[in-house]
């Protein structure tokens, strides 16, 4: 496997055991792993290591990865997402550059039905080419957490490069998935900039969405 050919995972996490068992499964499918904290801790199977500092959301989080990460293709994901297991990371890769040559494209494996998968883009692969043309802003910073993946969707559809991948399937272990399971500690700020990401959203599809 050629190094330079691997796709990368980014993430941001609050609890480095979770991040190190994440980069381990994302690892072993031939990804390159590199994970945000607020703080340096050890996290042996990840290949970067990001410290977030003071956290300004989960769009501005992403932003700093994909900057940092100098990589073609970065997927963004969660420590809760597993990678494709039948495709490892380079071979989808090497789909991803047939569609994109110039690497400004967005991919969204949709095969696991769940959530928003069909109307956000919940753990997309960004190719280095639309990070540029983004000019480092991938997700709007104006929004905490919630409605970017969304807008990201609309965004890049609206500019012909959106793919969705039906075939793929990452599987969110989203905590919704166990039923009663209350949001988890760390997104209670989150959820209580729901209404406030929402009413950012609606504002700015009434504006076109454009963040260019």
């Amino acid at each position: 496997m050629e190094k330079e050919n691997r796709p990368w995972a980014v993430w941001p996490s609050v609890d480095p055991g979770l991040a190190n068992q994440c980069a381990w499964r994302w690892k072993k499918m031939g990804y390159g792993t590199a994970v945000l904290l607020d703080e340096w801790a050890d996290v042996p199977n990840a290949d970067m290591i990001v410290e977030g500092g003071n956290w300004r959301g989960f769009p501005a989080a992403v932003n700093r990865l994909l900057q940092e990460v100098q990589a073609d293709i970065c997927v963004v994901i969660g420590d809760d997402m597993f990678p494709d297991c039948l495709m490892t990371g380079p071979q989808i890769a090497k789909e991803f550059r047939a569609r994109f040559p110039d690497l400004v494209g967005v991919m969204q494996p949709t095969g696991d039905k769940y959530g928003s998968i069909e109307t956000c883009a919940v753990a997309p692969w960004i190719g280095r080419g639309y990070v540029k043309q983004c000019k480092g802003q991938v997700y709007c910073e104006e929004y905490f957490h919630y409605f970017s993946d969304e807008e990201l969707c609309l965004t890049a559809t609206a500019q012909g490069c959106y793919w969705k991948r039906p075939d793929l399937r990452q599987y969110h272990d989203h905590w919704g998935r166990v039923k009663g399971q209350e949001h988890p500690p760390h997104l209670e700020t989150a959820q209580k900039r729901w209404a406030q990401d929402r009413d950012t959203f609606e504002r700015r599809r009434r504006n076109g969405l454009s963040n260019l």
